[in-house]
């Protein structure tokens, strides 16, 4: 199959899971996505204080590891950033599609690294 045609299915997939989401389930989505939003605009106003080391220290917390995870563990491995980006959506509970080849799937052993990561960071799980 294409990358499109995985793309198509892919969608597909998606709207049936959301035909089959309770409103329950959907309600519970927004809310968590209501309290990020609520967090972005926490840092945005930290920004505009200029509260610029508060800020760089988040930076250095969250992006330092992950691009530190990118590179010593997963790019001897296989190359492309999607693959974690992928994993921390699945990690929150979205959907993040399948990885297109010529990339590899993480091993277990660097799919447990993320996982590692994420919660090192603070990530919320879904």
């Amino acid at each position: 199959m294409c990358a499109e045609g995985q793309d198509r299915e892919w969608l597909r997939a998606m709207d049936r899971q959301l035909e089959r989401a309770t409103r329950g389930e959907l309600l519970a989505v927004i809310a968590r996505q209501q309290k990020e939003i609520e967090a972005l605009r926490v840092r945005a106003a930290e920004l505009e204080a200029r509260r610029w080391d508060e800020a760089q220290a988040e930076v250095n917390r969250a992006w330092l590891p992950y691009y530190r995870l990118l590179t010593e563990d997963v790019a001897p491995y296989t190359s492309g950033e999607a693959l974690v980006d992928k994993l921390g959506l699945a990690w929150r509970g979205l959907p993040g599609g399948p990885n297109r080849p010529p990339t590899r799937q993480l091993t277990p052993e660097l799919k447990e690294k993320a996982w590692q990561f994420f919660r090192a960071i603070g990530l919320p799980r879904a």
